[in-house]
């Protein structure tokens, strides 16, 4: 898979948990191993860079020795910098170094959906996705309404068989 097809795959079906729980540790694993791969490759261009760096270091100082001419540190940087094999390697590199960069953040956002999947699994278990989950809060208010109301019923009941226990004790 892509980069653009893993960061597709973020997307959680809250109905359908328990595929998302059983996808999960595949994704995951499948995200870290292309970022293990572009991790490699970065580094790989990084030191072909450095390699290409001294081997033209080296060429255009055996050309200025044999031409007689002297060349300063700021000429031999500037000539490496402008070389078209070098501007191409360092041009693969940055390239390199952005989707590496792309692949560890979409690592990081997959360490995160698997603790926003643990919290929809509780959500599941407490019942929040119910279809007769009340979601208007007029009704939710209606609803504890009722609670409180019941609540109370059941402390006076409760209150009155105290003091009928107590009224026969004395």
């Amino acid at each position: 898979m892509n980069f653009e097809t893993l960061k597709q795959t973020l997307q959680i079906d809250k109905h359908n948990l328990d595929e998302e729980l059983i996808k999960q540790p595949f994704l995951f694993q499948e995200v870290a191993e292309k970022l293990s791969n572009e991790v490699e490759k970065r580094d790989t261009l990084k030191n072909a860079l450095k390699e290409a760096d001294a081997t033209l270091d080296q060429v255009i100082r055996k050309e200025a020795a044999e031409a007689g001419e002297k060349v300063t540190e700021k000429v031999i940087s500037s000539r490496i910098e402008t070389d078209e094999t070098y501007l191409e390697l360092k041009a693969d590199y940055v390239a390199s170094c952005g989707l590496a960069d792309r692949f560890q953040g979409l690592k990081e956002a997959f360490m995160q959906r698997s603790y926003v999947l643990k919290d929809l699994c509780s959500l599941q278990m407490a019942g929040y996705y119910e279809r007769d989950f009340v979601m208007k809060s007029e009704t939710n208010n209606e609803r504890v309404s009722l609670i409180k109301k019941e609540m109370n019923n059941k402390r006076k009941r409760k209150d009155i068989n105290n003091r009928k226990k107590v009224e026969t004790t004395e």
